[in-house]
């Protein structure tokens, strides 16, 4: 619900329990991580299992393949 009514979100993609997001600026992203429902749902993280998590800039939404690569090189 949170994320019918976001300024700057340009897409999203879930995957199971993966979500892909792309936002029109850093900012953008920032004002809805630190917001609302996800900023609840960070606080209890742990609780849920392991997380991951990658920021980078492209001029193209990135396809799942591209993503994983770039997952499997966050530590947890």
């Amino acid at each position: 619900m949170q994320l019918d009514n976001v300024d700057g979100l340009l897409f999203v993609n879930f995957k199971g329990l993966r979500t892909l997001t792309g936002w029109q600026s850093h900012a953008a992203m920032k004002a809805f991580r630190n917001n609302g429902y996800h900023l609840d749902a960070m606080k209890h993280i742990k609780a849920i299992g392991k997380s991951k998590s990658i920021t980078w800039e492209t001029q193209s939404e990135p396809d799942w393949r591209e993503v994983k690569e770039k997952l499997r090189g966050v530590k947890f």
